[in-house]
């Protein structure tokens, strides 16, 4: 697994397992084979802080689109909702040492994050519309014959809004479950 770039090997892992037996009490080493080496505690500790960070933002970028809908701005309020949703989900899997950099979709990533918590099915119905906002509120090719300002409305970023908001909860109260409260 990576995180920025650094090879992240813990203390038992395959195939360096007797490489990686005396790991210093810093938490980091180098096992003779060039692995970067970083206890699971530490490990835990980098995807919790992580976590944090994407909880943070999927927080602001759901005000965001709260904002740009009270404002009539409903395809970028959907488009808002979107990412809050999957940084969210994102926050989710860092909490579980999984990083997703490799996609965007709400339903791929909620799809990730049964494996770990089955109560995320519950919001599998109404993902597909905010991956559907990832493209379509934003570029006037994306829309035949219209543009997101005139075609997406209230409803839609009602709805949107909503569907991010339960993703949030549900992330939230996970959360609390997983990392301590200096989280």
């Amino acid at each position: 697994m990576s995180l920025a770039g650094i090879q992240l090997i813990t203390a038992d892992c395959y195939p360096h397992k007797s490489a990686h037996a005396n790991v210093p009490l810093s938490g980091r080493g180098l096992c003779i084979t060039g692995c970067i080496l970083i206890k699971e505690d530490t490990i835990m500790a980098i995807y919790a802080k992580e976590a944090d960070r994407w909880l943070r933002q999927a927080e602001y970028d759901l005000k965001a689109s709260q904002w740009c809908q009270q404002g009539g701005f409903h395809g970028p309020a959907c488009f808002w909702a979107q990412q809050a949703a999957a940084k969210a989900l994102r926050a989710f899997l860092f909490i579980n040492a999984e990083d997703t950099h490799e996609t965007r979709s709400v339903v791929e990533l909620l799809d990730r994050a049964m494996t770990y918590e089955e109560e995320f099915r519950s919001l599998v119905s109404g993902a597909g519309s905010l991956d559907l906002y990832y493209k379509t509120s934003r570029f006037p090719d994306a829309i035949p014959g219209g543009i997101p300002a005139e075609v997406i409305g209230v409803k839609d970023s009602q709805d949107a809004i909503r569907q991010a908001a339960d993703i949030l909860a549900v992330v939230e109260k996970k959360r609390k479950g997983y990392l301590p409260d200096e989280f």
